[in-house]
């Protein structure tokens, strides 16, 4: 799924890691993320390490790497690269099976000390703006832990989701 090129579909997910001075890209590689759907990147965070993590939305089928955690054909990604961007450490998908588009239209994604990342977005009818929508399969289905602040949606819901380190467990999702 880490390309030098697009891949096709309607859009493909792009990282380049660019000079302190804006003024060219730090390694010859520019990855492109991507299936023959439609793949978007909505937030690149970097570790204490320095390690870039992705987190996106795709339309086609990504299949986890070095992932313990994952939620296979779902619709939401997390990827770690390696720093020159030339491959995953991990990729891992979560939301749930077979959905038709993605769960949420994520608004937010963290990457904390310990390598935890945690992502929040919303999903169903809170995405319909008059009429433009950004299509989500909504929020139904979407795995809570037993802490969670609330375990019960109606299927237009805000979600908050975090992903232990090196994809290894979920350690906590809620609906709010």
């Amino acid at each position: 799924v880490v390309q030098p090129t697009y891949n096709g579909g309607g859009a493909d997910g792009f990282v380049a890691n660019i000079k302190d001075l804006g003024t060219s890209v730090k390694y010859s590689r520019r990855t492109y993320i991507g299936t023959g759907g439609i793949d978007i990147v909505y937030g690149v965070q970097f570790d204490k390490l320095g390690f870039p993590y992705v987190m996106g939305t795709t339309t086609g089928t990504m299949t986890p790497i070095n992932a313990a955690y994952s939620v296979p054909n779902s619709r939401q990604f997390i990827a770690k690269l390696r720093p020159n961007l030339s491959a995953f450490v991990y990729l891992t998908t979560f939301g749930t099976s077979n959905a038709s588009a993605p769960n949420i239209s994520p608004i937010a994604f963290l990457v904390d000390n310990c390598e935890n990342v945690y992502v929040s977005g919303w999903g169903g009818g809170a995405n319909d703006f008059g009429g433009s929508s950004y299509p989500t399969a909504g929020t139904n289905g979407l795995p809570t832990t037993p802490d969670a602040f609330q375990r019960n949606t109606d299927g237009s819901d805000f979600y908050f989701f975090v992903l232990q380190k090196n994809a290894a467990s979920q350690l906590y999702g809620s609906f709010f």
